[in-house]
């Protein structure tokens, strides 16, 4: 569980339909992101940055999740820590996955096949 600015969201990025939302959403966020530098004034880039991210949290968790977390605040600094938040979340997600397919890699660890061939051989042995 996900916890911004006291808003909880679930985001679970090996449910395809979810990872579908998050990966479309975060390719909007990286290429409308190279854009704030054609936008004048600082105000309006924090508008800009702002929209940005809305966008993301809304597309990710569902219509007005954004509205939930910021609560109509337009502010570029917890926008940007609450994206980053999610992100790092994600990163952990991969993280322990690619744990668990190192184990499933490990030699140490015994294959399904030499499971099921210790048993047989166990049965065989007991009915001797």
């Amino acid at each position: 569980m996900l916890v911004i600015n006291g808003i909880e969201l679930e985001l679970n990025i090996f449910e395809v339909t979810q990872a579908e939302a998050f990966e479309e959403a975060n390719k909007k966020v990286l290429s409308e992101k190279t854009k704030i530098d054609n936008v004048s004034g600082l105000t309006d880039k924090i508008k800009f940055f702002c929209d940005i991210v809305y966008d993301f949290f809304d597309d990710v968790f569902g219509e007005g999740t954004a509205d939930k977390v910021f609560e109509g605040r337009m502010d570029m600094l917890e926008c940007l820590e609450a994206y980053t938040e999610v992100i790092e979340y994600s990163n952990g997600g991969n993280d322990r996955a690619n744990e668990l397919l190192k184990r499933l890699n490990n030699p140490a660890t015994p294959k399904v096949a030499e499971i099921k061939q210790s048993r047989a051989q166990r049965r065989a042995q007991s009915h001797k």
